[in-house]
C-alpha cells in the first residue's frame, strides 16, 4: 500500500482538493493542514485528515509518515514548504515534491533533496501554449472563419505517463 502524505498549512485549497483527488488511486492519503474547515472538507471526501501546526518537526512522527512513499507540501509560502520538506526527508519520506511560488528557490528546493513544482513556470508554460493553440469557429466581422489546427512544439495535454517539469516541460517516465 502507498501512503501519500499531503501537508499544506496556513490556508490555500490546493492541499485538500489534490487530497481528494488522489484518495482513490493511493493506498492511503494523510492531509495534515492548519485550517480546519480544510480538514473538515478532506474528512468528508474520505481522505484522513488532521488540524495540525505542520511547521512543527514533532507532527511528522509516527502515524505511518515514516513509511510514506510520497509527501506533497503545497502551502502558498515557499519557507514553509522548504522547512516541512525537510522535515518529511528527515523523517525517511522517500520523495517529497514541494510547491515553489517563486522561480528564484528552485534550486534551495532541489539543493535540499525535494522535487520542485514551480507555480510560475508551470502556469506560465500552460499559459504560452494556449496561447499558441488555435481558436476554432472565430467570428470575423460577418463572417465565420474556421482555424484549422497546426502542430506546435509542445503538446497541449499530457498524457498519464508524462509529468511536468519545474520549467513547464513534460518528462516521460523512464521505463
Amino acid at each position: 500500500m502507498v501512503a501519500v502524505v499531503v501537508v499544506v498549512d496556513r490556508g490555500g485549497p490546493i492541499g485538500g482538493a489534490l487530497a481528494s483527488r488522489i484518495v482513490d488511486d493511493a493506498g492511503r492519503v494523510i492531509f495534515l493542514d492548519g485550517n480546519e474547515h480544510a480538514v473538515e472538507r478532506a474528512s468528508d471526501a474520505g481522505v484522513d485528515a488532521r488540524t495540525v501546526d505542520s511547521g512543527r518537526a514533532g507532527v511528522f512522527d509516527g502515524d505511518g509518515i515514516e513509511r510514506a512513499d510520497l509527501g506533497l507540501v503545497v502551502s502558498p509560502e515557499d519557507g514553509h514548504n522548504l522547512l516541512v520538506g525537510q522535515f518529511l526527508r528527515l523523517r525517511g519520506v522517500e520523495r517529497v515534491v514541494g510547491l515553489v511560488n517563486d522561480p528564484a528557490n528552485l534550486d534551495a528546493f532541489a539543493g535540499a533533496g525535494i522535487e520542485p513544482v514551480c507555480a510560475t513556470s508551470t502556469l506560465t508554460g500552460v499559459l504560452d501554449a494556449r496561447r499558441r493553440e488555435p481558436r476554432v469557429g472565430v467570428r470575423s466581422g460577418t463572417t465565420e472563419t474556421t482555424v484549422e489546427p497546426h502542430e506546435t512544439d509542445e503538446p497541449s495535454r499530457t498524457d498519464d505517463r508524462e509529468r511536468l517539469r519545474s520549467d513547464g516541460g513534460r518528462v516521460r517516465p523512464s521505463g
